[in-house]
């Protein structure tokens, strides 16, 4: 649980965590609590806009670069990006109207472009939520708008407590 603060503490850019990655061991400790060991992967972007993911294998961590700079834990970063491709339609732009015969099928209200935008809480789900949010978030004039951008990113993936039940 604390690799994640150790290496923002320890490194300054991407460099630093891939020159640092290669000795690091982590230990498969379950969180008591849960009873399990959490599949956590982790997400770094330094000052010069890249961004990586460190996914766990079966034996080592791996650094990954990542494209689209948002994450979930499972499943790997590779197959969330595949993945998009099936998101192609969505649009922060209106759905035009439609002709069927004579008829012309208005679009009813706001938000038509992401009508198949994912709601549900699986990891693949709030992958595109969020890379479809940080694409199309209008972009922060200062810090404070930054944070707030940040804020309404991560709520949209967020799951509220009795929502998902696992056994």
């Amino acid at each position: 649980q604390e690799f994640l603060l150790w290496m923002l503490g320890t490194c300054a850019t991407i460099e630093d965590v891939e020159a640092k990655l290669a000795d690091i061991n982590l230990v498969d400790q379950p969180v008591a609590l849960l009873g399990i060991t959490t599949p956590l992967h982790w997400i770094f972007t330094d000052k010069s806009g890249r961004c990586a993911v460190i996914e766990p294998t079966e034996t080592t961590l791996r650094i990954k670069e990542n494209p689209v700079g948002v994450m979930t834990n499972t499943p790997r970063l590779e197959w969330h990006i595949e993945n998009l491709r099936n998101y192609t339609g969505l649009q922060a732009q209106q759905l035009a109207p439609v002709k069927f015969g004579d008829y012309v099928a208005k679009p009813f209200s706001q938000g038509t472009g992401t009508s198949k935008l994912p709601g549900g809480f699986t990891p693949p789900e709030r992958f595109v939520r969020a890379a479809y949010l940080k694409e199309n978030v209008v972009p922060a004039k200062n810090e404070e708008e930054a944070i707030t951008n940040v804020w309404y990113i991560l709520n949209s993936v967020r799951i509220p407590n009795g929502a998902v039940i696992k056994e």
